[in-house]
């Protein structure tokens, strides 16, 4: 078959655009893949802060009453989360499992952005004594216990 300058070049053009379109689906499912990986991560480590902090137990109130929920959540932590998150609510939703979960959240991503965020960055020991004590709680001796706790959930 013989073609004209013209339509060699259409031709070229549609399987560039076509090799285009591939190479694109393929980085966007490598992007939520890695999504998808960090997500399990931050899931599991929230599950295991979960099982040191209260057992389990959505209702808990710790820390002679200064803490709640699921995951002991101090006043205090609770409004360092919402306050620049738009996360809204109050802090007996704490109470509830999927909340002090999204305050958790929205806590490292404001203490712990670049252990919490990343896949690559991903960090479950920093966070943990993050949560446990605060901000700078990553560089506490006193948290290293904790972490071990924590740490031990993970393993199982």
């Amino acid at each position: 078959m013989i073609y004209t300058m013209n339509e060699r070049n259409e031709r070229k053009a549609s399987w560039l655009i076509i090799l285009f379109t591939v190479i694109l689906a393929a980085s966007a499912l490598g992007s939520v893949s890695g999504q998808s990986k960090l997500r399990q991560k931050q899931e599991k480590l929230l599950n295991a802060l979960i099982q040191v902090e209260s057992g389990g137990n959505d209702k808990a109130i710790g820390d002679n009453g200064k803490a709640i929920g699921c995951l002991q959540i101090w006043k205090i932590y609770w409004t360092d989360a919402v306050e620049r998150s738009g996360l809204g609510g109050s802090y007996v939703d704490c109470m509830r499992r999927d909340y002090s979960k999204c305050v958790v959240r929205a806590y490292m991503t404001r203490y712990g952005k670049m252990w919490w965020n990343t896949l690559d960055g991903f960090n479950a020991e920093k966070i943990a004594r993050i949560h446990n004590g605060g901000p700078k709680g990553y560089r506490k001796m006193a948290t290293k216990a904790y972490w071990k706790k924590v740490e031990k959930v993970l393993a199982r």
